[in-house]
């Protein structure tokens, strides 16, 4: 099975006859090199639609660096575009007390510490592309609501979509923090937020930033 690896174990995600909308689960470097691994349950998302009595369609989690146990999780009623994001504590396996709940919405979030997301999503009307996705950044603070949420950036309605970047090295410190604007399906103008204004990063439109090496 694939795996990525995190500082608390080796996560996959599986699905099979028993688990049919899959299960987060983790194990050592050691049992992954055997022929027969010892998988420990992190998330079901199986019993989890059952006790809600809903359609959950498992889209992923985002961890924040570096120790990756506070997870963003991502939701989709049926499978559908739009999702619900819930903070998920993977010491205790269960979604975090007091943690981020951001409600159904075409959305794109990324922690940039630990009690702050950025967060494009639809912010109500007039915050969406003509293609149907957000161009309206905003920075949200935990305990704050939708309507607190402090705007960053702002594209067009003619963009594809904008969504958050925060660039940060292996030791969890951040570097930057912008986004990303989809001018076209092909072409991407990619913002950095200064205290002096928006900055535009001077590259081509087809080349995209993937990781901080040093």
């Amino acid at each position: 099975p694939y795996v990525s690896m995190r500082p608390d174990g080796l996560y996959n995600f599986w699905q099979d006859q028993t688990h049919v909308r899959g299960i987060v689960r983790r194990t050592t470097l050691d049992s992954y090199r055997t022929d027969n691994p010892q998988w420990e349950t992190v998330l079901d998302i199986d019993a989890l639609a059952q006790a809600e009595n809903a359609n959950w369609v498992y889209q992923g989690m985002s961890c924040l660096l570096p120790e990756e146990t506070r997870c963003l999780v991502y939701l989709s009623d049926g499978g559908r575009d739009a999702n619900v994001v819930r903070e998920f504590d993977t010491v205790h396996g269960r979604f975090a007390e007091g943690g981020f709940h951001l409600p159904e919405g075409k959305q794109t979030v990324t922690w940039l510490d630990a009690d702050t997301i950025l967060v494009a999503r639809d912010w109500g009307p007039g915050t969406m592309t003509e293609s149907g996705y957000p161009f309206v950044v905003k920075r949200l603070r935990r305990g704050q609501s939708l309507e607190q949420a402090e705007e960053l950036y702002r594209g067009t309605p003619q963009d594809v979509r904008v969504y958050p970047f925060v660039l940060r090295d292996a030791s969890g410190t951040v570097h930057a923090i912008g986004a990303g604007r989809g001018i076209n399906f092909f072409d991407n103008e990619y913002v950095v937020f200064t205290e002096r204004g928006n900055v535009p990063l001077p590259i081509p439109r087809k080349a995209s930033p993937s990781a901080i090496v040093d």
